[in-house]
């Protein structure tokens, strides 16, 4: 009897090793399964992420082509604008200014007590003389000098800056 137990425990024993032993194999498979599904997806998301790295790079490539013959075709307008058309723009602009020039100087005349005519001796409103503090120190020919004084150099400033150009 003693011998069929031992017999039997050692069968018990071989079908219990080659239960555990299927179950590591399966154990095995399933994990190499699951890594190799997972480096697949892994690839797979890289070379996604690499199409969309090279599309916005060929993007960023046509926007940059399109910018710069932008550039090139404005610096060719304005070029050609100025070329053809910048006598039309000097002699408008010097019609404008004289226009001004006789205006401001009408209307500054009525209202500058005779010591500060002096300021408006000049040929145009860009060439005037140096401002002299006035010698009233009534507050109408005081307000009259500073506005003007504001106005000319407001005027100076606007040909400094825009007339270079033409």
């Amino acid at each position: 009897m003693a011998r069929r137990q031992l017999g039997g425990l050692r069968g018990t024993w071989s079908i219990w090793l080659h239960v555990t032993e299927a179950a590591r194999q399966r154990a095995r498979a399933a994990a190499e399964l699951a890594s190799r599904r997972r480096t697949s997806s892994l690839l797979t998301a890289l070379a996604h992420w690499h199409r969309v790295v090279a599309g916005e790079a060929r993007r960023r490539a046509a926007i940059k082509v399109c910018i710069t013959a932008k550039r090139v075709t404005m610096h060719w307008f304005l070029q050609w604008y100025w070329e053809a058309y910048d006598d039309e723009i000097r002699s408008t602009l010097q019609t404008l200014m004289g226009t001004c020039d006789d205006t401001l100087h009408d209307l500054y005349t009525a209202h500058l007590p005779g010591a500060q005519q002096h300021l408006l001796s000049s040929q145009s409103i860009f060439h005037v003389r140096a401002h002299h503090p006035p010698t009233h120190s009534s507050p109408a020919s005081l307000l009259i000098s500073r506005e003007l004084s504001l106005s000319l150099r407001r005027v100076r400033g606007i040909a400094a800056v825009g007339g270079g150009g033409l």
